[in-house]
């Protein structure tokens, strides 16, 4: 008889294939090359932010002396995330983007990102990333809650999501674009980031294993 959590394992990682395999239809249907596709996952960098605000607020508070210690944490990352993200998807932008009407918008940061993603056709795969990114959300909610995590910990994750996917995608992005972009090494681009957000998904399942064991054995 199949296990009912295996099955929401399975039908998560699922969702996170399936989800992630939309940038393959933008390469071959689309025309993606690698600005587009390194500029669609720095995207969801911010999808990502702002699931940790509500990752940081929303949470079965114990009293209300609780809710400072929330509340001020998610500003100070709102603060610091986005400026890191603006620095980040600058560099992108400058360094990767074929059109040079990208580079003379950074006055406007909304109307650039609303103006590339219009262009470049990025909205359905910006669709299937957040859905992902709530799937997550979701099962993080049902396996932490009441549980709380703490918040320097929830802050730091999508800083070293960063570093490690990033530096390996956009030193790729450097790669593959001085060769003309040839389809093969943009699908291994997508063929990198979903093996990123496989192992992240297996080592976060792990985690929450080895916390539902602790208490388990602490009754």
């Amino acid at each position: 008889m199949t296990n009912p959590a295996t099955g929401k394992k399975f039908v998560f990682l699922a969702s996170l294939i399936l989800l992630n395999l939309v940038p393959v239809y933008g390469v071959f249907y689309w025309g993606w090359k690698s600005f587009d596709l390194i500029f669609l996952y720095w995207l969801e960098n911010l999808i990502i932010g702002a699931f940790t605000i509500l990752k940081l607020v929303v949470y079965p508070y114990q009293n209300l002396s609780q809710i400072p210690g929330r509340i001020f944490p998610s500003i100070l990352f709102t603060v610091h995330y986005g400026i890191f993200c603006l620095a980040h998807g600058c560099f992108i932008v400058l360094f990767f983007s074929p059109n040079e009407q990208y580079r003379s918008q950074f006055g406007d940061i909304t109307h650039l990102i609303t103006l590339i993603v219009a262009q470049r056709q990025l909205g359905w795969a910006i669709i299937a990333l957040t859905a992902y990114q709530l799937i997550d959300w979701l099962r993080d909610i049902k396996s932490n809650w009441p549980n709380e995590e703490k918040v320097e910990n929830i802050m730091s994750a999508p800083y070293k999501r960063i570093i490690v996917l990033h530096f390996a995608i956009i030193g790729g992005g450097f790669f593959i674009a001085g060769k003309n972009d040839p389809i093969g090494g943009l699908l291994l681009l997508i063929a990198l980031k979903i093996a990123n957000d496989i192992y992240q998904w297996v080592k976060t399942n792990k985690q929450i294993s080895q916390r539902e064991n602790k208490i388990s054995s602490e009754k």
